[in-house]
């Protein structure tokens, strides 16, 4: 299933039915979304063991769709922090272990038009998960320095850093 360039795993235990296409303007239209997709990430409860699959739910598609038109084609950047992360943290949630964020500077990522710019690089993207794989929010926050690759106050926003890729130094 093509999800605005991004491609997803259909959750069959979803109802209904998606349908996408792209309209004159190069712009994703959404018909009908009620189906979650999935993704193979890095599993944080065993980061050495085999992948997970997270799961993008269609309400919060549909809802991005409907209500935030930016958020709505970073989905694109939401793929990428979740394929190939920088960092992984645990304890979102008043520290709840099994809460996740996952995080990336990408080079990239897209406007309210779906015109693709550069990633401001005092910021990172994260992408949280909660304790069944889920994505409940995503967005942009402000970096440690405009060269890091962590998330600024990360030491009191989060309970640890789980997994650093390692590109990273």
């Amino acid at each position: 299933m093509l999800i605005i360039g991004v491609y997803f795993k259909y959750n069959n235990a979803g109802s209904g039915d998606v349908s996408w296409a792209w309209n004159s303007a190069r712009h994703m239209e959404c018909v009908f979304v009620t189906r979650s997709f999935l993704q193979p990430i890095r599993n944080p409860k065993d980061l050495d063991g085999p992948q997970v699959q997270a799961v993008l739910p269609g309400w919060l598609v549909l809802k991005t769709y409907k209500y935030q038109e930016a958020r709505y084609h970073n989905f694109r950047v939401v793929m990428e922090v979740l394929k190939d992360p920088d960092h992984i943290y645990s304890g979102i949630r008043n520290h709840n272990d099994h809460f996740w964020c996952f995080s990336r500077k990408p080079e990239h990522w897209y406007n309210k038009d779906g015109h693709r710019i550069p990633f401001p690089k005092e910021l990172v993207y994260t992408v949280y998960l909660n304790d069944r794989y889920e994505i409940f929010d995503f967005f942009p926050r402000d970096a440690l320095s405009k060269d890091s690759t962590y998330c600024k106050d990360h030491e009191q926003t989060f309970g640890a850093v789980i997994w650093t890729a390692n590109h990273i130094s």
